[in-house]
């Protein structure tokens, strides 16, 4: 990081600032947790099966207060990027000549070939190197997986920031988030529960299903007889 903010240090405090909104993005969320915000319970059905399921129920101003932060979060990566691009231009300003020194300098990111191709044509890269062009480029989200697990990961990434940059433009809030991983139902005996199958990640707006139980029919001796 002591290198980052020597040679970038507009970019190391963009990201200094991203990392401080998400940290009280986290407090903001804990303290909510802390205080309620997510009930979970279990419906039993006449078979004997049930639902593990919770519902969310965020206290005046919370959703709007996190969506707030999350905006500040999201426009700091951003900084913190463009800054990448603009203080490297900088630095190589006086060994070579700028073309178009007055037009803007910053990331590029975009959905298709031809989208960034535009964004080059309006000089975003112009100044850099060839080895600074090919990251930019090796790291766009529309070229798909990668086999390097480098790349793939700052593809995810961006890809990431780029569709929390769309919605918050579209006024979306932030909502709650379940990935159900390893639910546990407990009974009394004699019932014993034969399967639980997590539900899918999704959001929990207001309520979503968990899990769901299915349990182990008890066979009578009669039956076991006949059969």
């Amino acid at each position: 990081m002591n290198a980052i903010r020597l040679h970038y240090p507009l970019a190391a405090a963009q990201l200094e600032v991203a990392q401080a909104t998400r940290r009280e993005m986290v407090r903001v969320w804990n303290e909510q947790v802390r205080s309620g915000l997510v009930t979970e319970a279990v419906s039993v059905n006449d078979d004997g099966s049930g639902t593990i399921w919770g519902r969310v129920d965020w206290l005046p101003g919370t959703r709007e207060a996190l969506t707030a932060l999350l905006r500040d979060f999201v426009t700091a990566l951003w900084s913190c990027l463009d800054s990448l691009v603009s203080e490297t231009v900088e630095a190589l300003s006086a060994q070579h000549r700028i073309r178009n020194p007055h037009k803007e300098r910053y990331f590029p990111l975009a959905d298709s070939v031809e989208t960034l191709a535009l964004l080059l044509e309006d000089s975003a890269l112009d100044g850099v190197l060839s080895a600074h062009y090919a990251i930019v480029r090796d790291v766009q989200p529309f070229l798909g997986v990668s086999e390097n697990s480098v790349v793939q990961r700052l593809r995810r990434a961006l890809a990431t920031l780029l569709t929390w940059s769309q919605e918050l433009d579209r006024g979306l809030l932030v909502v709650a988030w379940a990935t159900p991983t390893a639910p546990e139902v407990r009974t009394a005996l004699p019932t014993t529960v034969r399967e639980v199958t997590a539900a899918r990640p999704g959001t929990v707006d207001p309520t979503r299903d968990f899990a769901t139980a299915t349990p182990r029919r008890r066979q009578s001796k009669g039956a076991a007889a006949r059969s």
